[in-house]
């Protein structure tokens, strides 16, 4: 499968073929999972069985570049929409409203029901404990 975007539209590929030997079969219109998806500033993309994450990134207000095309005033907010590829059915959105403004990747990690984003540079991820079931935080003294 592969998908780019022109314009304001997505165009759709699919690998009918195998991997070591692809046929890329466009999908238009309502074969096309990703038909009517494109509300914003699309930024990442990554399927995981059936289902595609399409990333999108609130657009700069600054932004000299993107501020005069068709869905700039549509790139209000940073969002991943969630669609069902075989039917093209929108399933769910993970919205970001005030923490996150630009994606630029998607990445699906099977099987980790809870990732969680820790570095060296403060001291909070010696306070963390992470199993497969849940996350703890330790209470500072």
């Amino acid at each position: 499968m592969f998908a780019g975007e022109t314009g304001a539209n997505f165009n759709y590929f699919e690998n009918t073929g195998t991997a070591a030997s692809p046929t890329f079969v466009q999908r238009i219109g309502a074969a096309n999972p990703l038909n009517g998806a494109s509300d914003g500033f699309a930024r990442g993309l990554a399927k995981y069985q059936d289902y595609l994450f399409v990333g999108y990134s609130k657009l700069r207000q600054n932004s000299s570049i993107f501020a005069n095309l068709d869905f700039s005033k549509k790139a209000d907010q940073c969002s991943i929409s969630i669609i069902h590829a075989p039917t093209g059915a929108f399933v769910g959105e993970i919205r970001y409203l005030n923490s996150v403004d630009e994606i630029f990747d998607i990445q699906i990690i099977p099987e980790v029901v809870r990732p969680n984003i820790l570095n060296t540079q403060s001291e909070d991820f010696k306070a963390a404990l992470i199993t497969p079931e849940a996350t703890y935080w330790g209470k500072k003294s």
